[in-house]
């Protein structure tokens, strides 16, 4: 058994001491014997070994030798073997047993590859943590979440308690990332009815403060407070979440600030970091900051969507959004939603956001002009020019009559 686990399950990628309970009969008192246990393989499911073959590490056999005088003919006697099981994880080891005599003789063997008794699995496992939501890789920054931790096991002893631990770290910074001012983790126990399973670890949390982190997920599971499997690769993908971020700014033709009463196309630039691979579909729609409520133009709203593959996990994509200005003038926000696979993954929808702001405001008319008509002359000079010509016919008139008396 392992001393550690105390049991015949090894604990995976570990220094471990096997210790092999020897009984034995018939041996005369005082005498030298040697015991020599030596160590074999079974079920290697890398193909490196066939049943009985002895292990092998660093092209060595893995062979004890213990050398003991017994005082009665009947008793027991303790063979310690230590090795590193890092690469054992593929198979079953089996101890073999040989007990020679002083005259360097071989009186008693056990060599059974299929002694369950002598056989030793080394404990292993791996883990797959997934957005609920999303049931992938990825999670939303601008909500609470949970994550599911699949910690799948193999060769656990079955019937015996075992408690599992989950650590999340920061990728960035290789440190557990904190909540409540105290490394998050969650514990759970368990009793596994087979060797091969798997259970569920959940993280709830405000991911909120995470925006743009990778958080990787790791797993200690313990018996009798030993561990006998650890994950705990900064690197393992599998176990790894990325919250997303996306900023947008948004211009009219380069400005945050527009003139008109007519058509408007505002451009709004969607930058994003830390997305997976895969289909997006980012969706916007406008809204009027004075009333902080969706703009109604002739009674619709103002939106855009576009779908997009990203293959990077940082970059930008364009929305454009249009409509007639005619009956508005004030501040506009633009709201902004990405999804993965139809669900949320970020959002941006401050109403402050002076970035996604738009300021619009009508042509100004400047004083006294009046309203334009068919003729292009003005009213007053116009009515000058008729009372100059009346003038000018009734001095006409006058002038004749003058004639005709002299």
């Amino acid at each position: 058994k392992d001393i550690l686990t105390d049991s015949r399950v090894v604990a995976c990628d570990t220094e471990a001491t096997i210790e092999d309970e020897v009984t034995y009969k018939g041996l005369i008192p005082g005498k030298k014997y040697t015991l020599t246990a030596e160590l074999h393989v079974k079920n290697d499911k890398s193909g490196t070994y066939s049943d009985g073959d002895a292990l092998k590490i660093d092209g060595k056999k893995v062979t004890v030798k213990h050398d003991f005088i017994p005082k009665t003919a009947n008793g027991t006697e303790t063979v310690k073997i230590k090795l590193n099981t890092k690469s054992l994880e593929t198979m079953d080891i089996v101890v073999f047993e040989k007990l020679r005599n002083s005259f360097g003789l071989d009186i008693a063997y056990h060599c059974d590859i299929n002694d369950k008794f002598q056989t030793l699995k080394v404990a292993k496992g791996h883990t797959t943590a997934t957005d609920k939501d999303t049931n992938d890789h990825i999670s939303n920054g601008s909500k609470t979440v949970t994550i599911i931790d699949r910690f799948y096991y193999e060769n656990l002893e079955p019937k015996v308690e075992y408690t599992l631990t989950g650590t999340l770290y920061s990728k960035e910074t290789k440190t557990p990332i904190t909540l409540n001012g105290k490394p998050y983790s969650k514990t759970i126990s368990f009793t596994p009815k087979k060797s091969t399973g798997y259970v569920d670890l959940e993280f709830t949390f405000s991911a909120s403060k995470l925006k743009g982190k990778t958080l990787v997920c790791f797993e200690d599971c313990r018996r009798n407070g030993v561990s006998v499997i650890v994950e705990a690769n900064i690197d393992n993908e599998s176990q790894t979440i990325k919250i997303p971020d996306i900023g947008t700014t948004a211009t009219v033709n380069g400005a945050k600030s527009i003139t008109t009463d007519g058509d408007v196309t505002i451009n709004d630039e969607v930058s994003f970091v830390n997305l997976i691979p895969g289909e997006y579909t980012i969706k916007g729609i406008l809204i009027d900051k004075s009333t902080k409520k969706e703009l109604l133009i002739n009674g619709k709203t103002v939106t855009a969507e576009k779908t997009f593959d990203v293959k990077e996990p940082d970059g930008s994509v364009q929305l454009s959004f249009s409509f007639n200005s005619k009956n508005f003038s004030g501040e506009v926000v633009l709201f902004e939603t990405l999804l993965y696979k139809g669900v949320e993954v970020a959002s941006e929808t401050d109403i402050n956001n002076e970035g996604q702001t738009i300021s619009i405001k009508p042509p100004t008319t400047p004083p006294g002009t009046p309203p334009k008509t068919g003729d292009s002359l003005p009213v007053i000079p116009t009515v000058i020019i008729m009372i100059t010509a009346f003038a000018g016919i009734a001095g006409i008139v006058i002038s004749k009559r003058r004639k005709k008396k002299d």
